[in-house]
């Protein structure tokens, strides 16, 4: 079909996606005559997890087949072209960096009505840290929380919210009741209106393990959050640390602390770090 799709519609060049669709769009196109470049949005693509070292290794021979036909290799990041090149050996010269990006807000558009702590179900009065992630291991919210534990024990009316489904849901609401705070964490699931929520909270937190980009801080940044995230590859990229955010080590609850209360309790920090 893609083959057919191809012929009939003249296209001149394939733009390929994750791994099974990269496979299928590239024989298409060579099939075809046509050019296929792929974009790579992972530091750590899935099969690197499989346990059984053979098959892992027949993943990774494919991709090494594809990368050297792919015309262009685009990498969303600096990290996410390291490895490629270190894990598959990809051509250096077919990678380039594409970051991704977001829409800024209009200008004279306006933000949410609803003042920080207004919107349905957020706390009234509350400083609120917004995170905005798939509740999953690698992106390190454990330590959010927390770090979230440890800005109340020290006397801060501050509570999170943390946007987003998966498997770490249930875990993380018994880690903040056995921690006391079970009241200052939010988990509302899945968020349509994540902007709302960004105009209403005061600080935005990203804790990740590991991050091949970081498309939540692009998107913090432009309702004009100031953001904390953990210097790895993807935030690290994005963010100059004291210039537009401020970035602390994975796995480091304490130093996210001190970051959420800095940020808090510094107007003239918090302004300077939305600029």
């Amino acid at each position: 079909q893609l083959r057919r799709i191809i012929a009939q519609r003249s296209i001149h060049i394939v733009h390929c996606h994750l791994g099974i669709s990269s496979v299928l769009g590239l024989l298409a196109a060579r099939s075809r005559g046509a050019p296929a470049v792929v974009t790579r949005h992972l530091l750590e693509d899935r099969y690197t997890t499989i346990a059984n070292p053979a098959v892992r290794a027949a993943y990774r021979g494919v991709y090494r087949w594809m990368n050297a036909r792919f015309a262009r290799i685009i990498c969303v990041s600096r990290g996410v072209r390291d490895n490629i090149i270190a894990r598959e050996g990809a051509p250096p010269h077919k990678c380039v960096i594409i970051p991704n990006g977001v829409p800024l807000r209009e200008r004279g558009q306006e933000v949410s009505a609803a003042p920080p702590g207004m919107l349905p179900g957020l706390p009234h009065g509350r400083r609120i840290a917004v995170c905005v992630s798939r509740l999953s291991r690698e992106k390190g919210l454990p330590a959010l929380v927390q770090a979230l534990e440890i800005c109340v024990r020290q006397g801060h009316d501050i509570c999170v919210v943390i946007a987003g489904t998966g498997p770490l849901r249930e875990a993380l609401l018994e880690q903040a009741r056995a921690s006391g705070i079970a009241d200052r964490l939010i988990l509302p699931g899945f968020v349509e209106d994540v902007r709302g929520l960004l105009d209403a909270s005061h600080v935005f937190v990203l804790p990740t393990l590991q991050e091949s980009f970081g498309i939540s801080i692009l998107e913090a940044m432009a309702a004009g959050l100031p953001v904390i995230a953990t210097a790895t590859p993807g935030p690290s990229e994005i963010m100059e640390h004291e210039i537009n955010g401020l970035l602390v080590p994975p796995s480091d609850p304490e130093a996210l602390a001190r970051a959420m209360i800095r940020v808090i309790g510094d107007q003239a920090l918090s302004d300077s770090l939305r600029r």
